[in-house]
């Protein structure tokens, strides 16, 4: 107990911190306290009528409504004159009770409305702010980061989160209906709301041990949920190749296995939270007991045998059990909801260790070259992957940099697209480092063509158009189809330019994404072109096809080509040639074959003239 009072102000502060990181509105949830505490009273004012209803059920004896001052209050305001008229004052407290229980329902769903439509705000602007978060991650965490467990945490786990405010709001009105109820207790029979109170005590202890526990798992729980969801999406992605090889017997079985685990470990929560509804109940017959017992000592000792006044106990201490089952509900849902807040303010407070800085400076215009100087680069401890990289691409010249899988030519791209931060002092743009330019500036005067090709589950007219800031006439996305080789092909699509192309554009074969890629990187029209292995998914025939229509459209452009594929750099100026994150070899493509060094062996192995 001391360890739990000593915490408190670590939990207030966690709390206070919550609510600023939530952007929750105080303001909205002390107004639902106001309702709460008027349905509260309103719950009370019925209660307190059913004790004169009760007697008059009894006795038969209804004369003793004159003296009530409520009633008084309500003839007088009404004007209404039930002098002589017992049976009509009876049932006319019986409309009070319904009226002020109406009232108590009123006031409660305001309440409701209020805190639902906050847990709507609160709960759209966490996902806003987690996206915001994704959208400014660093591509080394995405490198090393689940995309479903993202997903999991700004969908699944953000839903969760909006509906346990409705439980907030019922524990905030059982909280001041559970305080009237007290009273009323109170003054009914002070005895027995101290016996009641004290197995209160021993239950909260007992339910708070096992919602500790279920905190505990809860945390284990939604890391799983999240490792099982990009798992199935893993194999979903990979289902040709699974199928290829025949493996869907043994996907299925670590399936099952992964969802065996899963189940055990929400069995092991229901198991804790299962207890809880049997605890209540034992706590509920204890208090019937207690009734029945302290009824029979205070009747007996005491001659208390004022009978309606142990029924109204009767029925508050019912009450008393429902507005008790709301907290440990509350108690309940916020412990089986713990590990998934944890994921999202994990994920809220996330700082990117190596992230990218953006400059102040506007890059407008490439002038002289991009100068590579001594440029080293590592994703990871003690795993370098670039080492002294140095040479120039002088303004409207292509290079071609050539070299080994793993040798480091995409990464200097990257590196170029500031997806990841250099050192100082390693790339220059026209004699300025490149950490002083604004990352958007740079990335929109240069146009990229990846070898990973990104498709999007949309139209092919939208993918074709994505990210373009300049309008683009239908004329000139005509000719930029047929410099791709993509005319004829749209011309056959059902809806032509309109066409779904499906998930990760799936009704498209390999050749033609790289073309879309391609033409997208024709259509944004920059002065500066990076084509990593632009036409490795194309045949022969279509890739001097292509070649033809990138030669065409690079003229006083300047291109830095990455390739394997050697028949695709003919046009180079300069060549670049790295071994292991290492530049071995630099000129032309006749010097370099003079050399007979690195590069005239990858020429010879490809047979290329």
């Amino acid at each position: 107990m001391a360890e739990k009072l000593w915490g408190l102000p670590q939990k207030f502060a966690r709390l206070i911190y919550l609510i600023k990181k939530f952007g929750l509105d105080l303001k909205v949830f002390t107004l639902c306290g106001v309702l709460s505490i008027f349905a509260a009273l309103f719950e009370g004012v019925a209660m307190a009528l059913l004790l004169p209803v009760i007697n008059g059920m009894m006795y038969m004896d209804f004369n003793y409504l004159y003296n009530m001052k409520i009633v008084q209050f309500f003839l007088n305001a009404s004007h209404i004159d039930l002098q002589g008229n017992s049976v009509y004052l009876y049932l006319a407290l019986l409309f009070l009770i319904l009226f002020f229980s109406v009232l108590k329902n009123l006031f409660k769903y305001a309440s409701s409305f209020l805190i639902m439509r906050e847990a709507g705000r609160v709960t759209h602007y966490v996902r806003v702010l987690l996206f915001r978060k994704y959208m400014d991650l660093g591509k080394q965490f995405l490198d090393t980061t689940s995309e479903s467990r993202l997903g999991t945490v700004i969908n699944t786990f953000t839903i969760n989160l909006e509906w346990q405010f409705l439980n907030i709001q019922e524990a905030l009105t059982g909280v001041f209906i559970l305080f009237v109820y007290f009273v009323m207790m109170f003054t009914l029979s002070w005895q027995m709301t101290i016996g009641v109170f004290v197995l209160f005590i021993v239950s909260q202890g007992l339910l708070g041990i096992i919602i500790s526990k279920i905190r505990k798992t809860s945390s284990h729980q939604a890391n799983w949920v999240s490792e099982i969801n990009s798992k199935v999406l893993d194999l979903l992605r990979c289902i040709t190749l699974i199928k290829a090889y025949n493996k869907e017997d043994r996907e299925f079985d670590q399936y099952k296995g992964y969802s065996a685990t899963l189940k055990n470990i929400q069995l092991s929560m229901a198991k804790k939270a299962t207890l809880l509804e049997p605890l209540r109940d034992t706590f509920n017959v204890g208090i019937l007991l207690l009734i029945v017992i302290m009824t029979v000592v205070l009747v007996a000792k005491f001659n208390f045998g004022n009978i309606p006044r142990l029924l109204l106990c009767f029925v508050i201490l019912r009450r008393v059990s429902n507005a008790f089952g709301n907290l440990n509900s509350l108690g309940l849902s916020v412990a089986r909801l713990s590990g998934e807040l944890k994921l999202i303010m994990d994920m809220m407070d996330y700082k990117e260790p190596r992230k990218v800085i953006s400059g102040n400076r506007m890059f407008n215009e490439l002038k002289k070259a991009i100068d590579f100087r001594g440029l080293s680069f590592k994703y990871a401890e003690n795993k370098p992957v670039l080492h002294d990289v140095t040479f120039t691409v002088p303004a409207k010249k292509m290079v071609a940099i050539v070299g080994a899988s793993g040798s480091g030519k995409t990464t200097i791209a990257s590196l170029l697209l500031r997806f990841y931060d250099c050192s100082p002092g390693a790339i220059f743009m026209d004699d300025v480092d490149i950490r002083d330019f604004t990352a958007e500036s740079l990335r929109r005067k240069i146009a990229y063509v990846s070898q990973e090709v990104n498709i999007f589950n949309d139209t092919l007219r939208a993918n074709i158009l994505y990210g373009l800031d300049q309008d683009i006439s239908s004329g000139e996305i005509d000719s930029a189809l047929k410099s791709a080789r993509l005319y004829e092909f749209v011309r056959c699509l059902p809806n032509g330019l309109d066409t779904q192309i499906g998930d990760k554009g799936i009704r498209l074969s390999g050749g033609e994404k790289q073309r879309i890629s391609i033409l997208r990187a024709i259509l944004k029209k920059s002065e500066i072109l990076i084509l990593d292995e632009a036409t490795s998914s194309l045949d022969t025939l279509t890739e001097r096809q292509i070649q033809e229509a990138i030669d065409a459209s690079v003229k006083d452009k300047t291109v830095i080509v990455i390739a394997h594929r050697l028949s695709t750099i003919k046009n180079a100026d300069i060549i670049t040639v790295l071994e292991e994150g290492r530049v071995i070899e630099k000129g032309s493509m006749s010097e370099l074959l003079q050399k007979q060094g690195q590069f005239h062996r990858y020429w010879s192995e490809q047979k290329f003239s």
